[in-house]
């Protein structure tokens, strides 16, 4: 029961990232970087950040449920989560770094 309403309050908080948060960072950065296709290609890789983050997190309480026979098929998965959690550190450097280029293109002008 615990891990069930854990895995409500993840997908609400994460409505609450996509839906509220998201959308402020877009018009703060928006100054910031002046081509749409980036902006839009940035805010992309950050809502994919999340949905890795929130998938892995919503497997690993399901994993948590052990009287389910049914359950254990998802360790299937735990492999492929591996590998997205391994690449997450570096999709972070790489919008990292997008920032920081454009903050010294921005700072050049």
């Amino acid at each position: 029961m615990l891990s069930i309403i854990g895995i409500l309050i993840i997908i609400i908080i994460a409505f609450i990232i996509i839906s509220k948060i998201f959308p402020n960072i877009r018009v703060l950065l928006d100054g910031l970087i002046k081509d749409n296709r980036s902006l839009a290609g940035f805010m992309s890789l950050l809502i994919i950040v999340v949905y890795v983050l929130v998938f892995s997190k919503i497997i690993n309480l399901l994993l948590e449920l052990k009287d389910n026979q049914y359950i254990t098929y998802l360790n299937l998965l735990t492999p492929g989560l591996d590998i997205l959690n391994s690449i997450l550190p570096y999709i972070q450097y790489i919008l990292l770094g997008a920032l920081i280029a454009w903050g010294l293109q921005s700072a050049k002008k």
